[in-house]
């Protein structure tokens, strides 16, 4: 939307808005989303770099987010029907096009379609491999001038890894694909550590792609400093794991766009196949319309027998050792379940992830997870997703109905994470059939959950049949 009276977004290193101009309900709603990104922690990191690393900054005359976050205020300023246009100063650098000789596998299309319908965003993979693969074929779409920043490895050869990887994706010697050192007019993809690159600061600039590689690992101040100083329309983050040992991951992770794809790690045990197990309730609600429709989601999270219903089935499944996930977006529903829960099954260890939590208590439940001191959990969708990266979830429960569809795609693929401990993956859903807005997110649900559950058996034959090879 454009127009005299729209919101003027700048965008070049960070964002940029009137700190006038911007309403009140628009700046409010983007310092709730970032909250609880642990800033407190990340800022006593360096006190030093408190306006590197603050995502939101704000002064009289504008406020300033790291480029990486255009993408949440735009869709800010679309939920409060605020009108805008961007202003994109971005660096685009063109190049003569690099082709990339091997073919993706699934995983890795599915990654790169994903970044494609963003400018930014980061992509876990364990794999070296998988890494290397999505940022060849992001440079070969994007046909920009390109620069790739790496930590470093104890040798020091991390740098030449890289260039030897991209020059073998393209078949492609230098100038085309080199070092800082050596880079020149002639080169489309230059490979630098982060010392290296923010040492030549002009290197940071006057790239239409950057991709930063080891964000897990890499210190955050390197990692900041070189994020805030690109002004490159594309930026892709790399990382073997979604979670920094530091707990720095929330808010550094944000910086680049937020993560797009995990892809699983490699594995020598079979795929995991998914099980759907669809529930009829007996839930009723005299439901006339939307006026009842938030009455009716505080009577469903009151309701003795469901609740009851769905402690039975959480107790059957976590007895012999599966992690469960139970998902509800009420507060008061987590509590009662988790009451129904410690009632049914008293020897089971419970905990909840919610928004009563501070931040660090949230990271302690999630650590908790993952060192399997917990075998139940309660949480809301989205701090699911935030916070709970372990592969050691193997129960989902679908307690409160949701339609979000990339929302369940992306806990099902945590379902399908292979781990030591994990043999099967078994999603439950909740159907209150006599309430007809309720049976038509479980019918959508029910669409999606049986797409994944058929691409999850399609590769568990593929593995299937490798095992016999």
């Amino acid at each position: 939307m454009t127009g005299s009276s729209a919101l003027e977004i700048l965008v070049d290193t960070d964002v940029r808005v009137g700190a006038r101009d911007t309403p009140k309900k628009v700046v409010d709603a983007i310092r709730r989303q970032l909250r609880d990104h642990d800033q407190p922690r990340l800022l006593a990191h360096d006190g030093s770099q408190r306006e590197l690393f603050e995502l939101l900054q704000s002064d009289n005359d504008q406020h300033r987010m790291p480029q990486g976050l255009l993408a949440r205020v735009t869709e800010t300023c679309l939920r409060h029907g605020v009108a805008f246009s961007v202003v994109d100063k971005r660096s685009m650098v063109s190049c003569p096009a690099l082709r990339r000789r091997v073919a993706l596998s699934e995983n890795q299309s599915t990654a790169v379609q994903r970044l494609l319908l963003r400018d930014g965003g980061v992509i876990v993979a364990a794999h070296e491999a998988d890494r290397h693969a999505v940022a060849a074929e992001m440079i070969a779409r994007r046909q920009q001038r390109a620069l790739v920043l790496t930590a470093g490895t104890p040798r020091g050869d991390a740098v030449e890894v890289w260039r030897g990887a991209l020059a073998e994706a393209f078949a492609a010697s230098a100038p085309a694909v080199t070092t800082l050192a050596h880079a020149s007019g002639e080169t489309r993809v230059t490979v630098a550590s982060y010392a290296e690159a923010l040492a030549e600061p002009k290197s940071l600039s006057r790239r239409g792609l950057v991709i930063f590689d080891d964000i897990e690992r890499v210190d955050p101040i390197a990692l900041m400093r070189a994020v805030r100083a690109t002004d490159a329309r594309y930026m892709l983050g790399l990382a073997r794991n979604a979670v920094r040992g530091d707990g720095l991951s929330q808010p550094l992770y944000l910086a680049l766009g937020g993560i797009v794809h995990e892809m699983p790690a490699p594995s020598g045990r079979a795929a995991i196949q998914l099980a759907c197990r669809p529930q009829a309730t007996r839930f009723e609600f005299d439901y006339s319309g939307r006026a009842d429709y938030q009455a009716m989601l505080a009577a469903l999270a009151a309701d003795e027998p469901r609740n009851a219903m769905i402690a039975t089935d959480v107790a059957r499944e976590a007895r012999p050792g599966n992690v469960c996930l139970v998902l509800s977006e009420r507060r008061d529903h987590l509590a009662a379940l988790g009451e129904a829960v410690a009632a049914a099954a008293p020897e089971l260890r419970l905990a909840e992830l919610s928004s009563d939590l501070k931040p660090r208590e949230r990271n302690e439940v999630a650590a908790r997870v993952g060192r399997g001191e917990i075998d139940v959990v309660f949480a809301t969708g989205q701090l699911a997703l935030d916070r709970l990266k372990t592969a050691r979830i193997s129960r989902l429960f679908v307690a409160f109905p949701f339609s979000h569809a990339r929302r369940l795609e992306r806990l099902v693929d945590l379902l399908l994470t292979p781990a030591p401990e994990k043999s099967s993956a078994v999603v439950y859903d909740y159907d209150d059939a006599s309430i007809a807005p309720l049976a038509r997110t479980f019918s959508a649900r029910a669409r999606i959950l049986d797409r994944l559950r058929r691409e999850a058996e399609k590769r568990y034959l593929e593995w299937a049949q490798l095992s016999l090879i």
